[in-house]
């Protein structure tokens, strides 16, 4: 198995939400999970949930645009970490660069190559059902979709 496909799905395997389930439960505990999702103002937070879709291999797309709009990347790698994305951490191109943990993210991102999509995840897409992307500036569908 390649090193990045072992660590996507150990990622995966690891992530605290992989269903919508999942995730409407995060969210009503957001305060009590500390989650970094609660780093995201109401609205911000409002789209990026209405923009997450899954489906049984786990989550097929998102907006990442409200992400790198509000949170540092090191924030917002917190973020994608909840659901097992943080491999595609490259895509936040406009998240801030606040401190040296973001900036030896984003150096880590440009040195493992990840600037483009890995594993068929396509940028500028969303997952509109299954096996079906279409164009949606700042999110991302899933090769999973």
């Amino acid at each position: 198995m390649e090193k990045s496909a072992l660590s996507q799905d150990l990622a995966f395997l690891t992530a605290q939400i992989k269903s919508s389930k999942d995730f409407s439960s995060h969210i009503a505990n957001i305060k009590k999970n500390k989650s970094p999702l609660g780093l995201l103002s109401p609205l911000a937070l409002k789209q990026f949930a209405e923009s997450i879709t899954f489906n049984e291999s786990g989550i097929t797309g998102y907006r990442y645009d409200v992400l790198e709009q509000e949170l540092t990347l090191s924030q917002a790698y917190r973020v994608l970490a909840l659901f097992g994305e943080q491999h595609n951490i490259a895509h936040l191109g406009k998240a801030r660069i606040d401190t040296e943990l973001d900036a030896k993210i984003r150096m880590d991102a440009n040195e493992q190559n990840m600037l483009k999509c890995a594993g068929g995840d396509l940028s500028g897409y969303k997952c509109a059902s299954r096996a079906t992307c279409t164009r949606s500036s700042g999110s991302i569908c899933k090769a999973s979709c």
